[in-house]
C-alpha cells in the first residue's frame, strides 16, 4: 500500500512550521524497534548541557521599546535574545517576562527532533529507516501525514521532516512512538532544562488533544486527577486515547477554555528552549546528522529576519491562547538565538506577535 503525502495548512491545535518538504511514502514494512536505549550518553551527544552567562549592564533603548510593545501582545511575554561565544556558552543579550515554565504548543517539537538526532547518533534509528503508520498515531491539526493510510510508511528524515517543516502532528507522534518514553526524557535532560518533570510523561500530541479537549468521561476524569497523579497513573489515564479503534480525537465541542490554565500541555520556560535550539545546532555539525539541518532550515519563519541572520532554524507553536517562536540564526559575527513566548486566556493576535518578534530580532541583531 502506498500513500501519498498532500500539504494541509495548518491548525489551530499547533503550530505551523514554513514550507513543506517531503516525498511520499513507499511500500510499508514492519515497524522498526523502540530506540529507547542508547549507546551512548545524551550529555556526550551534545557537549553537555548548556551554560548560560547572564546579561550585564543598562538595558538599551531597543529592548526597552520590545517590553512596552510586548505588553500591548499578551499579559504573560516571554523573552529570551542570546548570542553564542567563542566558548559555546550562551550569552544572554536581554531577559524579560515570565522565567518559569510557559504554554509551548508546537515548540516542543524541538525535543522530539533531538531525541530522534541523539537516537541516529548512537545508531538506534537511521535517518533512511522506514516506520510504519498505524491508526493511534494519526492526530488531528496540522499536518498531512494524517490522510496517509495505515501501513503507510515514511523514513525517519521524512517524518522529522513534516514535524518541522509543516508542524506535522501525525509525524510527530510516529517519531515519539519510535524513541519512546526514555529517549524523550533524556533528550528533554541533555539541554540542561529546568522543567524537565513538566514533560514526564512525554505524551503524544494525540494524548494531548485528548486530554485538553475530549469531552468523553474518561478524559473529563484524566483532566480531574492529572494534577496530583503519578507518571504511570498518568499513563494509563490516557490509555483511552490510543486504545484499538479509538477515534482521532479533536476539539470540537471543547468549547473556549485554554486548557493549559490547569496545567494541561506542554510546558518549558523561554530559555528551556533557547537552550533546546543551541543543543540542535551542536547535533547538526556531528557526524552523521548533516540531514538535521535542511530539516531546520526553514523559509518561512514569521517574521522580519535581519539581513546578518544567513541561515534560520525556527519552530513556533500555537494553541488557544498561546502563541510562541524560536529562532536560532547563524551570522557572519556568530550565531544568535531568539525565544519569544505569549500567553492570554483572550488570545493572542499572531500579527500582533509577530510583529513583537521581529522587532526583538532588530535589536538583537543590532
Amino acid at each position: 500500500m502506498t500513500a501519498a503525502v498532500v500539504v494541509l495548512s495548518c491548525g489551530v491545535l499547533t503550530g505551523c512550521g514554513g514550507r513543506s518538504s517531503a516525498e511520499p511514502p513507499s511500500s510499508p514494512v514492519s515497524l522498526l524497534p523502540s530506540a529507547s536505549a542508547s549507546r551512548s550518553s545524551s550529555s556526550a551527544a551534545t557537549g553537555g548541557p548548556v551554560a548560560v552567562l547572564p546579561a550585564t549592564g543598562a538595558t538599551p533603548a531597543a529592548w526597552s521599546r520590545v517590553d512596552r510593545q510586548a505588553s500591548s501582545v499578551a499579559p504573560h511575554v516571554a523573552v529570551v535574545a542570546a548570542k553564542m561565544t567563542a566558548s559555546g556558552q550562551l550569552q544572554i543579550v536581554h531577559q524579560s517576562g515570565p522565567t518559569d515554565a510557559r504554554p509551548l504548543a508546537s515548540m516542543v517539537k524541538l525535543y522530539v527532533l533531538i531525541a530522534v538526532a541523539q537516537a541516529v547518533q548512537s545508531g538506534t534509528l537511521r535517518w533512511d529507516q522506514r516506520l510504519t503508520l498505524q491508526s493511534t498515531d494519526k492526530a488531528a491539526g496540522s499536518g498531512a501525514l494524517i490522510g496517509a493510510a495505515s501501513g503507510s510508511t515514511v523514513t525517519v528524515q521524512q517524518a522529522a521532516t513534516l514535524m518541522i517543516q509543516i508542524s506535522d502532528n501525525t509525524a510527530t507522534d510516529l517519531l515519539i512512538r519510535a524513541v519512546g518514553q526514555s529517549a524523550l526524557a533524556k533528550a528533554v535532560a541533555s539541554t540542561g532544562s529546568s522543567n524537565a518533570a513538566k514533560l514526564v510523561p512525554f505524551t503524544t500530541i494525540r494524548q494531548d488533544i485528548w486530554l485538553e479537549w475530549s469531552t468523553s468521561a474518561a478524559a473529563v476524569q484524566a483532566r480531574a486527577r492529572w494534577a496530583g497523579a503519578s507518571t504511570q497513573t498518568r499513563m494509563s489515564l490516557m490509555a483511552p486515547a490510543t486504545a484499538p479503534g479509538s477515534p482521532v480525537p479533536d476539539a470540537t465541542g471543547a468549547g473556549t477554555t485554554a486548557r493549559w490554565q490547569d496545567g494541561l500541555g506542554y510546558f518549558a520556560s523561554a530559555l528551556d528552549i533557547a537552550k533546546a535550539q543551541v543543543v540542535l545546532a551542536r547535533l547538526v555539525r556531528q557526524k552523521g546528522l548533516e540531514p538535521l539541518q535542511s530539516i531546520l532550515d526553514v523559509t518561512r519563519t514569521g517574521i522580519t529576519t535581519p539581513t546578518s541572520w544567513r541561515q534560520v532554524s525556527f519552530k513556533g507553536g500555537t494553541v488557544m491562547g498561546v502563541q510562541t517562536g524560536s529562532w536560532y540564526a547563524r551570522t557572519t559575527s556568530g550565531d544568535e538565538v531568539l525565544v519569544v513566548m505569549a500567553s492570554s486566556p483572550g488570545g493572542v493576535n499572531t500579527a500582533s506577535f509577530n510583529a513583537l518578534a521581529s522587532k526583538a530580532a532588530a535589536a538583537l541583531a543590532g
